[in-house]
């Protein structure tokens, strides 16, 4: 009889998740596996999916939570309440709904991605389970556990309330769970997220945080990053120019980067944007530049393997691609994680990154640099070289073969 992997992605926009997930599922199909998902963005899930020939189901969801304060969670004890762990009653409803989806599909496994709550359930119900994501999605379980905003005043006694509200809140779930789930249910952070169930997408070097030594030099732990590309990109070609190629993958909302553009132009740098947010207006004021702008899917390895230098804002995939290709980055963070990622590759020499484009002289030093610094090149192609074997099948085998020892250990 064959036996069903059911992949979870639960929390996230973009494509990211789906482009690091879906070859884990190819392999998995290939290994004789049935893979069933149920993903959150289900228009995007669709696209990607349909064409690979993958199924998705619904799946139970709970609205996450806005944060009181507009400058954003502090540690993941406040991420993991705002998704729903401090409203027991609603995180108690969604959790039976995953185990009762449990029921009904049978899965051998579950692999997880942005996914707290089925994760719970998971636990809970004693399914063998593999966490995936970078780092900034998979808290360090050494104590204390970082603050995203050290600089707030009383951080540290604020980050210490969370972290003892979430644990609060995951011992009174489980004590709402039937005997049967509330033995096994999480009752701390550590608990739900134990490395011995985990793999981090992504290199040490690109991790968002610090880890204790153990897991640092751990390549089982490390897995590697992983990018695909979308089944249905199309080739694209660079315009005519003979300026430097710039490969930009941002999310174009407005004319926040009027200046980014401004800067590009007076370079003589030849610009090829790709945009996936879905705003057309955005993307042809961007074009009013003088810029090639792409709002399809479009196939990049070809783009970065010709490009001289590539902005984007911070997310593992483009990332990863880029500094594997040995070329310099321009980092435009829009959210926590792209900030932390930014400011830690910053400190490596491995990145350039700011939040102020609406600072003209900075920009023009960001994008002079980005262009023009010898020592930023050498540092990324000395990092490429370490890398210069790897490829993203490096960590589909990895967490396929950890999810069979998962099961191995189940049946054991």
């Amino acid at each position: 009889m064959t036996k069903t992997i059911l992949i979870i992605w639960e929390h996230g926009g973009n494509l990211g998740h789906l482009s690091r997930l879906l070859p884990i599922a190819i392999a998995l199909r290939e290994a004789q596996w049935k893979v069933v998902f149920a993903a959150a963005d289900e228009i995007a899930a669709k696209r990607f999916l349909d064409a690979a020939g993958f199924g998705s189901i619904k799946m139970p969801r709970i609205g996450a939570k806005a944060a009181a304060d507009l400058s954003g969670p502090l540690n993941h004890a406040e991420i993991l309440l705002r998704m729903g762990f401090e409203r027991v009653p609603e995180a108690r409803s969604t959790i039976g709904q995953w185990q009762a989806l449990f029921e009904t599909v049978k899965p051998v496994a579950v692999l997880v991605d942005a996914s707290p709550l089925a994760l719970y359930a998971a636990r809970s119900a004693g399914i063998p389970a593999v966490v995936i994501g970078h780092g900034f999605e998979i808290p360090p379980e050494q104590e204390p556990r970082p603050c995203f905003m050290p600089w707030i005043e009383n951080s540290a006694a604020k980050t210490a309330e969370l972290e003892v509200r979430l644990e609060a809140s995951l011992k009174e779930l489980a004590k709402t769970m039937p005997a049967r789930y509330g033995e096994k249910a999480p009752k701390s952070l550590k608990d739900l997220f134990h490395s011995d169930g985990v793999a981090l997408c992504a290199w040490p070097e690109l991790d968002h945080f610090d880890r204790n030594a153990g897991i640092a030099s751990s390549s089982s732990v490390y897995t590697g990053p992983i990018w695909s590309e979308p089944s249905d990109g199309e080739a694209l070609s660079w315009p005519d120019g003979s300026g430097p190629k710039v490969l930009c993958y941002l999310n174009l909302r407005d004319k926040r980067y009027d200046l980014v553009w401004q800067a590009l132009k007076s370079h003589e740098a030849n610009v090829l944007i790709i945009s996936p947010s879905d705003v057309p207006k955005a993307c042809e004021a961007a074009r009013g530049w003088g810029i090639k702008v792409a709002e399809r899917p479009i196939q990049l390895s070809p783009l970065m393997k010709d490009c001289d230098a590539v902005v984007g804002h911070g997310g593992m995939g483009l990332t990863s691609m880029a500094l594997h290709a040995g070329k310099p980055v321009l980092l435009l963070p829009e959210h926590m994680e792209q900030t932390i990622l930014a400011y830690r590759l910053g400190k490596q020499g491995l990145a350039l990154a700011t939040i102020r484009q609406n600072d003209k002289s900075l920009v023009n030093q960001k994008i002079s640099r980005l262009l023009h610094d010898d020592s930023l090149r050498l540092e990324v192609r000395k990092f490429a070289a370490v890398y210069s074997t790897y490829t993203p099948s490096v960590a589909v085998e990895g967490i396929v073969a950890r999810l069979k020892k998962a099961i191995a250990r189940q049946v054991i």
